[in-house]
């Protein structure tokens, strides 16, 4: 009887209108991330008791498999165990869980899967694996965020609405890339990370390996890349070293993977449907190895392991035999340890000048090679050859295409998106992770990242926004794989900062990957976030609560007394906690108990912390303060014009070189009566000196659009008189390019 019931629920249809109704505000206890494409809701729950069981088909090892991981999460928090046992059924009977492959939907594909619940009992269904441990992951997150958690829970209610979803992936390619060659990360925070991943349905896990700074693959047939590529003199780019533990014996800092690290990673990994893409870099971006092997590079050494950011001159010599022989070798042993379909190369940022020794003008002649343009598409082809030879294909990043690049070779798009679109016109498969949506290196709030790298604010608000397909024809969209979030790691240099810059914004590009685009809405989202926050929680990651996109404004000058700030309490139950000097705010700076003095000086950065009990997350706001004046920074976002704060000696300094109509923005709240503004650029008074603003002006609005009031730069500085006017924005424009980078050193409001 139960049985039939059961049957005739499963075979309902899903109207898919239902799916556009899932709000937080409508059903709170459903929070499923990334958005499922069908939902339907029935009426009653099935609460999970001590004596459920999860019942597999017989002989169907993918469902077996999926079972073991949902019985392994049910035992942790919610403290049961579950019996897995084979059966025949197709319906699971009363107070139990189903998984089956029987009577599945071919057109959810291998990762599509259908789940129904009913106050009796549970039914996962999918084609294959994959789909069935989908299927389960959704099935742990209708259960309340608790049962992410490793210890038993007392008093929480295990159980899940009654309902059916039908659900299937927008796209094949849903990716995070850690690099893990500037900061070596320890196996177990990667498997970790891969736990998280697969929580959110992220089924890529591309592993950047290899870079300048470091090598961190053992191969055996070359035990100095590791021996020596492995190792650098310090941690570097202005990380305080004791941020970091991955020190060797004798001091070094760094760090390697051995193969049976490897083994473990691809393992664990393939065991959560996710695949692992190795990226070993070639042919530039190869310091680490060349240091240890210096014949093979096109200046024959020697090379030092740095710890700067940089385009180097580390590149491969391509006319050298013995190259090739080394570097197959190498991808031989990477292909050993990693099943994937796809090698990542790299491929990006080679001087073209690297080409100009002897043996690679004798390449050029030989080959007849247009120039040392030429060059890398030789070289790329030729690897690519070698790893279509073992049934492989050839990715990286989208430096590679050019004329002549083999046809099967697949691009990874991050130069923004166009040139994705032109690989795909060419009939190149693609992966779309364009710098401006889908780097997860750049600071998600102004000014509150413990040690941000890069200036322009990159929140899950603006990764959300992004869909790998637009503007492309059907056919060029056919080719897009999918998306990728990047993690580079120069200034990121532990698992808990890992953390911090990955969520919530790897959900953001989980859900541009899976969801399909008409249910995509960020308010829908961020509403589920804040639920799906609690699994993080549970599983012990520190992230950005995703409610810091919306804190503006919240640390305030008294109306009555300018000299006071306040902090409006933005967090309910939160613990306020603040600092004066810009630094992090901990648990144990100071307790916010109503207005305080503000120090002396013209310049007060004061950071606000809202430290949730029980949380390993803070939420921040931050507001500079010049003059007494409350101030928000801003800045045009162009890929090459790039910013930082907290320069030791100014306020401001630009990572890359900026252009004509770039802008640095500061908005006044509320808006100051001035009599004049004054701006010094540069590192010193000498009239060239370092960080000096060559052409630009300096210019005041009084209603933050229209900007009437400029001066001109003149060796670095510019001052703007406005005789009492009230300003709510000034702004630094550049009139021309600039041949250094820029370094805002004072700013003056009087």
């Amino acid at each position: 009887m139960q049985i039939k019931r059961l049957a005739a629920f499963a075979g309902m249809l899903i109207c898919p209108l239902l799916a556009a109704t899932l709000r937080a505000a409508d059903t709170p206890d459903i929070a499923i991330v990334p958005r499922p494409l069908q939902v339907q809701f029935s009426q009653g729950r099935f609460k999970l008791t001590p004596d459920v069981s999860i019942l597999v088909q017989s002989g169907q090892p993918a469902a077996a498999d999926a079972a073991a991981i949902l019985a392994q999460m049910l035992g942790g928090a919610a403290g049961l165990n579950p019996r897995i046992t084979q059966t025949d059924l197709d319906q699971p009977p009363d107070n139990a869980i189903l998984l089956t492959t029987v009577g599945a939907d071919a057109s959810l594909g291998d990762e599509g899967y259908e789940l129904h619940v009913t106050p009796h009992g549970v039914l996962i269904r999918a084609a294959g694996g994959a789909g069935l441990f989908y299927g389960a992951q959704t099935l742990l997150q209708l259960l309340p965020p608790a049962v992410y958690g490793k210890g038993p829970v007392a008093d929480v209610d295990w159980s899940t609405p009654a309902l059916s979803i039908r659900d299937k992936p927008r796209f094949r390619w849903r990716g995070i890339m850690l690099d893990v060659a500037r900061h070596f990360e320890p196996t177990d925070a990667v498997l970790h990370y891969l736990d998280v991943l697969a929580m959110h349905k992220i089924n890529v896990f591309h592993w950047h390996l290899v870079d300048d700074q470091g090598w961190r693959i053992e191969i055996k047939k070359y035990p100095r890349l590791t021996q020596v590529g492995a190792w650098r003199d310090e941690a570097g780019f202005g990380i305080d070293p004791k941020l970091s533990t991955t020190f060797g014996p004798d001091g070094r800092y760094g760090g390697f993977y051995t193969q049976d690290d490897i083994r473990r990673v691809v393992n664990y990994a393939a065991r959560l449907h996710i695949t692992v893409v190795p990226e070993i870099e070639m042919p530039g971006h190869s310091t680490a190895a060349l240091a240890a092997y210096p014949q093979f590079s096109t200046t024959g050494g020697p090379f030092t392991i740095g710890a700067d950011a940089g385009i180097f001159h580390g590149v491969y010599c391509a006319g050298n035999e013995q190259t090739f022989a080394f570097l197959q070798d190498v991808l031989s042993e990477v292909m050993d340890l990693f099943p994937s379909q796809f090698i990542h190369v790299g491929g990006d940022e080679v001087p073209e000048d690297s080409w100009d020794d002897a043996t690679d003008r004798k390449l050029i002649a030989d080959q007849k090679l247009a120039g040392p343009q030429q060059v890398e598409t030789y070289f790329i082809n030729r690897i690519s050859r070698f790893i279509d030879s073992h049934g492989r294909k050839l990715i990286g990043w989208d430096e590679i295409l050019n004329p002549g690049l083999a046809a099967d070779a697949a691009v990874m798009s991050w130069r923004g998106t166009s040139n994705g679109a032109q690989a795909a016109a060419a009939g190149h498969d693609v992966v779309m992770s364009p710098t401006a949506y889908c780097y997860l290196d750049f600071q998600q709030g102004t000014n509150t990242e413990p040690r941000p790298w890069l200036g322009p604010v990159y929140p899950a608000s603006r990764l959300y926004g992004f869909d790998p397909v637009a503007g492309l024809t059907p056919e060029q969209a056919g080719h897009i794989l999918g998306v990728q979030g990047n993690l580079w790691t120069e200034r990121v240099p532990n698992i808990s900062s890992t953390q911090y810059m990955t969520w919530p914004r790897a959900a953001a590009i989980a859900e541009i990957g899976w969801t399909d685009a008409s249910l995509r809405d960020y308010a829908n989202f961020k509403s589920r976030m804040m639920i799906d926050q609690g699994r993080l929680e549970a599983v012990g990651v520190n992230y950005r609560p995703i409610e810091e996109d919306d804190l503006q404004d919240v640390v305030q000058l008294l109306p009555s007394d300018p000299s006071r700030a306040q902090i409006q309490a933005a967090v309910p139950g939160a613990q306020i906690r603040y600092t004066l000097d810009g630094s992090y705010p901990t648990r144990q700076s100071t307790l916010y108990d109503g207005p305080f003095a503000l120090p002396p000086g013209d310049r007060v950065a004061i950071k606000a912390g809202f430290f949730r009990p029980g949380s390993v997350a803070v939420i921040v706001a931050a507001a500079d303060l010049l003059d007494r004046h409350p101030v928000r920074f801003s800045t045009t976002m162009y890929q090459d014009t790039q910013w930082i704060a907290a320069h030791p000696e100014a306020l401001f300094k630009s990572e890359w070189l900026p252009g004509p109509g770039d802008t640095l923005s500061f908005e006044l709240n509320p808006p100051a009566v001035l009599s004049g503004v004054s701006v010094v650029t540069g590192l010193d008074d000498k009239p060239q000196g370092a960080g000096k603003l060559q052409n630009g002006v300096l210019e005041a609005s009084a209603d933050g659009k229209t900007f009437a009031n400029s001066a001109v730069f003149s060796q670095g500085r510019a001052t703007v008189e406005l005789a009492g006017k009230t300003i709510a924005a000034v702004r630094i424009r550049l009139s021309g390019a600039q041949s250094d980078n820029l370094v805002i050193r004072d700013i003056s409001l009087r």
